[in-house]
């Protein structure tokens, strides 16, 4: 059992005097014992679950004479000042606790919160039957196995709001077999719906990295226009190290409506002269049997390498005969 403790929150709100309304002076507002004084705790039994399993939040609140205006909240909703609740949650998770006031016009509150942590077996599916599947697919993606492997089956994902999600090492986002885009199956689809300049949604920074059998959509069906419109679906960019990359593979994806690259391949030289991507291992980074449609801008690209990939039965767009 764990308990974090409290961090303290003093606002002033304006308050109706004679001669009209103003805001008290913060240097003359004194903190209220009903706040300070208050004794809390928030503890989970067990701080550790497995994935799929349910733990045990605890919190109680002990409050001075004459405090009955005290109000407590859990992640934001009212509970009483002391209680239990259990959870099942979908990756790690914090749970904060909150106790506040407000008196003439004054408002504080404090915090207190607890963490529980998650862990993921080496292969998680989601599926329409998985809850919080948009959690659960980023906390697998990062979690502490050394081996990932997250598969996919008749979801469609709305990731709007996430962007440069980092896959680093051992990492595998897939179709599962019989669900992966085919002659008689779209596929699963994960997709955004806001604009987030040039940043990319996913950015695959390790090795041995697998991406396949899904669909990746942009917010951008048109042609974008301006330098703010220029999103990237992936971006492979390794972290530094003196070790060559591998294998990173991207195949059997539909990709489009990213306005600035479908896929963006770049190299990082910090820790080898030569980088980590180079012409002798022209396989590191595979990128085969893909459709790239309806990534435009002005002067946008289906693919931008910066480093040695290799591009194999890629179909673009009719818009455009190159990549």
């Amino acid at each position: 059992m764990k308990t974090i403790f409290f961090s303290f929150c003093l606002m002033v709100s304006a308050v109706t005097l004679a001669g009209g309304s103003r805001s008290l002076p913060t240097g003359g507002t004194q903190p209220s014992p009903c706040i300070t004084d208050a004794s809390m705790q928030i503890s989970e039994l067990p701080a550790q679950v497995p994935y799929g399993q349910s733990t045990v939040i605890h919190w109680s609140v002990s409050l001075p004479a004459g405090c009955s205006t005290v109000h407590a909240k859990l992640n934001g909703e009212p509970v009483g000042l002391n209680g239990s609740r259990p959870t099942t949650p979908s990756a790690t998770s914090t749970f904060f606790l909150l106790i506040s006031q407000t008196h003439l016009g004054v408002y504080q509150e404090r915090t207190a919160s607890a963490e529980v942590q998650v862990v993921f077996p080496p292969d998680v599916v989601i599926d329409p039957s998985t809850a919080n599947p948009v959690t659960v697919l980023l906390g697998a993606l990062q979690s502490s196995n050394s081996e990932q492997t997250v598969e996919l089956c008749d979801v469609d994902l709305d990731l709007t709001g996430v962007s440069e999600i980092v896959i680093g090492d051992n990492r595998s986002l897939i179709a599962s077999p019989n669900c992966a885009r085919g002659p008689r199956s779209f596929g699963p689809r994960i997709f955004v719906t806001d604009h987030r300049g040039s940043k990319a949604l996913f950015v695959i920074r390790g090795d041995n990295v697998l991406l396949s059998g899904f669909r990746l959509e942009g917010p951008t069906s048109g042609i974008g226009q301006g330098d703010d419109i220029l999103e990237k679906g992936i971006s492979v960019w390794p972290f530094a190290s003196p070790d060559p990359i591998r294998h990173v593979e991207i195949s059997n994806m539909e990709i489009f409506d990213w306005s600035g690259q479908g896929i963006q391949v770049g190299d990082n030289d910090e820790q080898a002269e030569r980088g980590r991507l180079f012409n002798t291992n022209e396989g590191a980074v595979h990128v085969w049997n893909n459709f790239f449609h309806h990534n435009r801008t002005r002067t946008a690209t289906r693919l931008q390498a910066e480093a040695a990939v290799r591009l194999q039965t890629t179909i673009p767009d009719t818009r455009r005969a190159t990549i």
